[in-house]
């Protein structure tokens, strides 16, 4: 009687061993939740700056009531490009201006608004460039009236 008990202790015993690394497996593969998200590139770096100046424009609504006012600098990633943007100033000025007159108040006004012209502004400079040397846009002024 003692040999069918040990041979019982030990089929249940490896039957529960079974069940739980099954358990265990279908929880990490079915029930562990959605996969993380692919890491977010790391942002370019910026080596340095350039004061691009103050812009003053109306904005695109209706009536032509409404204006804009900002001072931009540039964060670039290669310091040898702030001296060299000194000869692309012009059609820079003209690419910041264009972006500015096409928005309107409601596209412009709050945090997402800044931070949409911002990218859009970044954009629009890189295609003026020989190179895409701006990394961010830095609003140091912001009115919106």
């Amino acid at each position: 009687m003692r040999g069918k008990r040990g041979t019982m202790l030990i089929i249940i015993t490896s039957v529960v061993v079974l069940l739980a690394s099954a358990a265990g497996v279908a929880y990490l593969t079915l029930w562990r939740g959605a996969p993380e998200p692919a890491s977010k590139p790391a942002p370019e770096k910026t080596v340095a700056t350039y004061n691009l100046g103050e812009f003053l424009t109306n904005l695109a609504d209706p009536g032509g009531t409404r204006y804009i006012r900002v001072v931009i600098q540039l964060g670039l990633n290669d310091a040898k490009a702030a001296k060299k943007l000194d000869a692309y100033n012009p059609p820079m000025r003209n690419a910041v201006l264009g972006v500015l007159r096409s928005k309107t108040y409601a596209q412009v006004s709050g945090a997402d608004g800044m931070a949409a012209l911002a990218a859009e502004l970044k954009q629009a400079l890189n295609g003026v460039l020989p190179s895409p040397w701006v990394t961010v846009v830095y609003f140091t002024d912001f009115t919106v009236q």
